[in-house]
């Protein structure tokens, strides 16, 4: 009789692991990075304390903009023109200087 109720709760265990697996999602709730995330505006002691600490505020300017836009066709003509359209000149001073600004934490 034991061995019964044992077996039949290790099985009923069992059947709720593959259900939360692969059916239910546990509770958890799926979030996407843009959902909810606004800007925040930064006062000026704020910028001042970040000064001081050597870290500087980045600034979006024409060329960030560009980079966020691009055609929403999937056609080769209008990925190549993104590609033609994108400059990675500077890309690899801009990744030093972040290799560098981590390397220091």
């Amino acid at each position: 009789m034991k061995k019964t109720a044992t077996t039949i709760i290790i099985l009923v265990i069992v059947a709720l692991g593959i259900y939360f697996l692969f059916i239910g999602n546990g509770g958890t709730e799926e979030l996407t990075l843009e959902g909810g995330l606004n800007p925040i505006t930064l006062t000026d002691e704020e910028k001042n304390a970040l000064k001081t600490e050597g870290l500087t505020i980045p600034e979006d300017n024409k060329a960030t903009e560009k980079l966020r836009t691009v055609q929403s066709s999937n056609q080769l003509n209008s990925i190549e023109e993104d590609l033609n359209g994108t400059n990675f000149m500077d890309m690899d001073k801009e990744l030093a200087e972040l290799e560098k600004l981590l390397g220091d934490l």
